[in-house]
This record gives structure tokens, C-alpha cells and sequence, in this order.
């Protein structure tokens, strides 16, 4: 299929259904947001720049994700996911958090051979305060699979709609945390032999040297305010992050990183972990 005729097929009556209960969706999570996820931007920045990103590296969480996916019997992206959003919780007091999922629409019937991007992001919500890790994996785990079957729309058409929902609330509004898990060949890895594979405390003790943070430089623009990439990297959970350093100070954003590690090993080492976010309280 050509990118022509995707077009065409994106005209019919059946696909235009389906824009049509994406966009519903997408309305339902607009419906209410604040003008920004993390608030408005200050002046500041880090070493003069405003935008900047940077690598996280954890083998040890990722044990702890396994374990924890093996133990609430889902996959790790749920679980990544998861422990992503108790980690912004902890660090800006965000929660419920509202953002953006990166989806490929490749599964769709007919699409997997087509000749044209087929990515779009999804939306969802999760709420993180006062609860446990492994409730928020549940909910997380719900949340994803709505995103994914709401993520094929219209743009045009979604943006009629975003627009009509900012005039109804009164303030502009717009999600500026996305997340994609873009991993391939080390999700499958990830994911393969969970229930053969005990994760003891001692051996996420030893992995525990081996996590990284640097900072790679500043960019000149940054359409959101956080953007995390899960990276297709053997044995690691490794983060490609970009960060509006108007929004977030340079504590904050190490703080986050470093949490993604600290949910995962408290989860897999506790059931009843809990997540210990507080909302609107920076640093949980």
C-alpha cells in the first residue's frame, strides 16, 4: 500500500469512524488539562541553555522491571511505563499525569506492509498518589491498551477538537510529556522467560555500580516539556531523555531519572511497595 492509497482508505466511511471515537478519546483526556503539564515556564536554564538532553542508564532496573512484569503477569513496557510515572510523581508532584504514548498503527489489518508512516501518538492517564507500584502497573497496563486502540485519527480533525475545548475552558492547553518505548528486538528479550529468570535483591545489588547519567548537550528547541525515549539497548533500561530546564531545575530532572531506578527496585523487592506520591508536592 502506497501512501496515496492510504489516503484514500483514510477517506471511507469505516475509517472515518475510527477517527472519530480516537478523537472522542483524545476530547475525553483534553477535556480538563492544565494549560502545561509541568507548569509554566521560568527563566533560567541549565549553563545558559534552556533545552537540554541527556542518557540514563540502569542495568538494575532492569532486573526490576522484569521482575516486577513477571510477578503482576504483564509485559515490561506496562511496567516501564508504570514506573516512569511514579517517578515524575515523586519529583514534580504531578499525578494524575496526562501524556502522550508514542504508537505504531502497523498492527491495524492491512497496514504492516504499507509504504508510509503510520505512527501517532497516543493519550493517556495514570493516576500514581496513594497507592502501590503494582496497582499503578494495573492501571497503567489499561491505560496503554486505550491509547493504542484510540491512536489513529485525523490530525486535522484533532485539532478542530483541541481547539474547541480550549475556548470552552478558557486557557490554551497542551500535553507536553511524551513517552515511546521504540524498543524491538530487547523488548522481546525483555520480555521473554520472566517466570524462568529470579531476580534476587543480591543480584540487583550488583548491577547497581553500573547506572549512569550524562548530559549530552543543549538543544536549541524543544516542542514539549519532557520527552523520554526508551532505547532498544541489551540488558539496561537505558533513557534517552530531553528536558525543558525552564520547567524542571537540573536536581529535579537527576532526581526523576534516578527514581525510574528507585520505583523499579522497590517494587520488585516489595509487592506492597507504595508509591509515595504526593500531588503538587515536588519530590513526593
Amino acid at each position: 500500500m502506497q501512501i496515496l492509497d492510504l489516503g484514500r482508505r483514510e477517506a471511507t466511511p469505516p475509517l472515518r469512524r475510527v477517527s472519530d471515537r480516537a478523537v472522542r478519546h483524545w476530547a475525553g483526556h483534553l477535556r480538563d488539562v492544565p494549560p502545561l503539564t509541568f507548569g509554566e515556564p521560568a527563566a533560567g536554564g541549565r549553563r545558559g541553555h534552556r533545552y537540554w538532553h541527556g542518557r540514563f542508564s540502569s542495568p538494575a532496573a532492569y532486573l526490576a522491571v522484569r521482575a516486577v512484569a513477571a510477578r503482576t503477569r504483564t509485559d515490561t513496557s506496562r511496567v516501564l511505563l508504570a514506573v516512569i510515572a511514579v517517578a515524575i510523581g515523586r519529583a514534580t508532584g504531578v499525578s494524575p499525569l496526562t501524556a502522550k504514548l508514542i504508537v505504531g498503527n502497523r498492527f491495524r489489518p492491512g497496514f504492516a506492509e504499507a509504504v508510509a508512516p503510520l505512527s501517532q501518538n497516543g493519550v493517556l492517564r495514570v493516576d500514581t498518589a496513594d497507592t502501590t507500584v503494582d496497582e499503578v502497573v494495573a492501571r497503567a497496563r489499561r491505560a496503554a491498551v486505550s491509547a493504542g486502540k484510540y491512536a489513529y485519527y485525523d490530525p486535522a480533525q484533532l485539532a478542530e477538537v483541541a481547539d474547541r475545548l480550549d475556548a470552552e475552558r478558557g486557557y490554551p492547553a497542551r500535553i507536553t510529556c511524551r513517552i515511546n518505548d521504540r524498543r524491538v528486538t530487547t523488548r522481546q528479550a525483555a520480555d521473554g522467560g520472566l517466570h524462568d529468570d529470579p531476580v534476587t535483591a543480591e543480584r540487583i545489588r550488583r548491577r547497581a555500580d553500573e547506572t549512569f547519567l550524562v548530559w549530552d548537550g543543549p538543544l536549541d528547541h524543544l516542542p514539549e516539556q519532557m520527552f523520554i525515549t526508551v532505547e532498544d539497548q541489551p540488558e539496561t533500561v537505558l533513557l534517552q531523555v530531553i528536558f525543558d530546564f525552564g520547567c524542571f531545575t537540573e536536581e529535579q530532572a537527576e532526581r526523576l531519572l534516578r527514581g525510574v531506578e528507585e520505583v523499579a527496585v522497590e517494587a520488585a523487592l516489595d509487592p506492597a511497595a507504595p508509591t509515595r506520591v504526593t500531588p503538587g508536592s515536588a519530590g513526593g
